[in-house]
């Protein structure tokens, strides 16, 4: 007869740290990056190919929209190079398992990526500014106030539709920043 030894229960002893958690945040920046490279070849594209004619009786909207398309390009463009550059930094660390080093460019590029996140916000809008313009020299050149009217309504309610889906977020990262016990948000949303 043998004698069975009693089961012990092990406690859990936390992993070591190790370059796979970073594959979320990696995965995250890629994608932040490919969208705000689109956002910067589709505004690239708008500027090439509208059509500064409909401005001509409308020059404050040829005002508008080159600003704002300027600010779509520029902001899409800086969010692309800080996002492709920080995920870059972050494979090449991830790939040689430096956690030390991973963490200092998490630390580091904080304030970079948020930055990043506000200037592709920025462009969204941006974006919603040139349709707007656009769409009123454009509308307005055909004289049809049915189009003029039902494109403004649906402009609206994007902008609109924007926002309370900007303000829907914010609170549920609120409530589950409040449940989760942590110091500070900046770690989660960033």
């Amino acid at each position: 007869l043998t004698k069975r030894m009693p089961h012990h229960r092990v406690e859990s002893v936390p992993k070591k740290p190790s370059a796979k958690l970073y594959e979320n945040k990696v995965e995250e920046q890629h994608t932040l990056s490919l969208v705000a490279t689109l956002v910067f070849g589709f505004s690239i594209t708008l500027l090439i190919e509208s059509d500064e004619a409909i401005f001509d009786p409308h020059p404050e909207l040829a005002y508008i929209f080159g600003i704002s398309l300027m600010i779509v390009i520029v902001c899409s463009a800086l969010a692309t190079l800080i996002l492709m550059g920080t995920t870059f930094l972050f494979r090449r660390y991830m790939f040689r398992q430096s956690i030390s080093a991973l963490q200092v460019i998490k630390n580091e590029s904080l304030y970079l990526r948020q930055y990043a996140r506000k200037m592709l916000y920025a462009s969204f809008i941006g974006l919603f500014i040139n349709l707007g313009a656009y769409g009123h020299a454009k509308w307005d050149s055909t004289d049809d106030t049915w189009l003029f009217i039902i494109s403004y309504v649906i402009l609206l309610c994007g902008i609109v539709s924007m926002f309370l889906i900007w303000y829907k977020l914010k609170s549920i990262n609120s409530k589950a920043f409040s449940k989760s016990g942590t110091q500070s948000s900046r770690n989660i949303m960033v």
